[in-house]
């Protein structure tokens, strides 16, 4: 369980479930809660939950629950141990983890890296056009024509992007700028061509417009005989090896797996 202050790296938050909090509002009360206090009912519930872990371990080990529609790779695999904990605790627990699941899950999947932003964004930004200079892509992004209000450029870091920015931001994607002719001038900037496949991964949006090609079989190549080796040693050499140190010699698994 990791707690702070702001935002988390986007390869944990990814990988974890993520329970924002909030600071109380005036209006809003709770039971005041001590340490001092809780230490004794505290740990008595420790116990309790750890021998009731210790019983149902192998268990829940073992299963396999069903996951709610959409949850699938990362999700599912954060999301698949506390299910089956609750499946094995019964009662209104498995209902409840399933709520939590898709509720939390809807709420994390608002939330975009500043890297799927920029590509959404320059999908806007492009249009019909197959190359832009990274001048027009920087005043484009600060004007925010066309863009959601919220849109981050023109004041990312506390100024205005710039070339590095963008640089840095689409490396990740393995996008990277090269000269290009617009309009009779040849300056650096993006294709559209070296942009598609980032596009295609991470924006669905644009994956369900463009026609993919079918996915085919499989292809297995076949693999040549490999010729048998011939065991040179002599019967004599054989039988001058020194006994397996496990069985000496009587025989066992491991000697058997090892022999020539």
């Amino acid at each position: 369980a990791l707690a702070g202050i702001g935002s988390l790296p986007e390869t944990i938050l990814t990988r974890s479930i993520v329970i924002a909090m909030r600071r109380r509002a005036p209006h809003e009360h709770v039971e005041s809660f001590r340490d001092r206090e809780q230490e004794i009912p505290g740990r008595d519930l420790r116990d309790r939950l750890a021998d009731w872990a210790e019983s149902v371990g192998p268990e829940v080990g073992a299963a396999w629950p069903d996951l709610p529609d959409g949850i699938a790779d990362r999700r599912a695999e954060v999301w698949e141990p506390l299910i089956a904990v609750a499946d094995a605790a019964g009662g209104e627990w498995p209902v409840r983890a399933r709520d939590a699941c898709i509720d939390l899950c809807a709420t994390a999947g608002n939330k975009v890296s500043l890297g799927i932003r920029l590509l959404e964004d320059l999908l806007t930004i492009f249009g019909n056009a197959i190359a832009l200079h990274t001048a027009t892509i920087l005043e484009r992004l600060s004007d925010g024509e066309g863009l959601d209000a919220d849109a981050p450029w023109k004041d990312l870091y506390g100024r205005g992007l710039n070339s590095r920015d963008i640089a840095k931001l689409l490396k990740l994607y393995e996008v990277q700028s090269i000269k290009v002719t617009v309009g009779g001038s040849t300056l650096q900037g993006y294709r559209r061509e070296s942009l598609h496949d980032a596009w295609l991964r991470y924006l669905p949006s644009y994956s369900a417009q463009v026609e993919l090609p079918e996915l085919g079989e499989q292809i297995i190549p076949e693999v040549p005989d490999i010729p048998a080796i011939r065991n040179t040693k002599s019967a004599t050499s054989a039988t001058s090896e020194k006994p397996c140190p496990r069985c000496n010699g009587e025989g066992c698994g491991w000697c058997e797996r090892t022999t020539p």
